[in-house]
């Protein structure tokens, strides 16, 4: 039972057995040391401003995260959103802790600016979540879809891989739409992961009728 009505369900339907909550964890995106240099990812430029992608990508994420949290899910995170982690250690992170979910949000970018455009997403074992997220984020935000593909980057190496690029933060549409939406852009992705929670439960041999709530209210 996940949700802010979750105890008052339990108690009203006479449900004694426990139902493991749903662990999802969160990479905050970059932020390696590379020969001494930090790696923010991508970067974009608007109105002589330049964005770089971990501070874009963080900040949705921090978002997504906190949202899951309220809602009951377990929420774990690679790194603190300020902090360093290199591949490997996020790697062995996960490697560490069972989960049932690996996000990782980034935003893309291309060789050459204004050419490329929309969400994508990289997946081995979550293939259908990424399906419906990157659907989600066209359908509430007019994101062009690109494609959902199989993950070749580090995270493919860790169970239930999902890298999500949200937008091309070198484009000046993509990048200044996600910079003015970016809540409403991690209440999409986040309201998705909730919806198909139910299906992770089933999955664990438990019996019975059980209630998926995301009533606010």
């Amino acid at each position: 039972v996940i949700g802010n009505k979750a105890n008052s369900v339990i108690e009203k339907l006479n449900i004694t057995e426990k139902v493991e909550k749903p662990t999802i964890i969160i990479d905050y995106a970059h932020r390696a040391v590379k020969n001494g240099q930090i790696d923010h990812g991508a970067e974009g430029e608007l109105k002589g401003r330049v964005y770089y992608e971990d501070d874009i990508a963080n900040d949705i994420s921090f978002k997504v995260g906190k949202r899951l949290e309220a809602e009951g899910f377990n929420v774990l995170y690679t790194r603190n959103i300020s902090g360093f982690c290199s591949l490997r250690d996020r790697k062995e992170f996960c490697k560490n802790n069972k989960h049932d979910l690996y996000l990782s949000i980034h935003l893309n970018s291309c060789e050459n600016s204004n050419t490329a455009h929309g969400t994508e997403a990289f997946s081995n074992d979550r293939k259908e979540l990424a399906n419906k997220i990157v659907n989600r984020l066209v359908k509430d935000h007019r994101f062009t879809k690109r494609y959902v593909n199989e993950d070749k980057f580090y995270c493919k190496d860790v169970g239930g891989d999902l890298l999500l690029e949200v937008s091309y933060i070198n484009h000046e549409k993509d990048l200044l739409y996600t910079l003015n939406h970016k809540d409403s852009i991690a209440e999409s992705i986040a309201d998705e992961i909730i919806k198909n929670t139910y299906k992770t439960l089933m999955t664990r041999g438990m019996k019975g009728c059980y209630v998926f709530c995301t009533d606010k209210k």
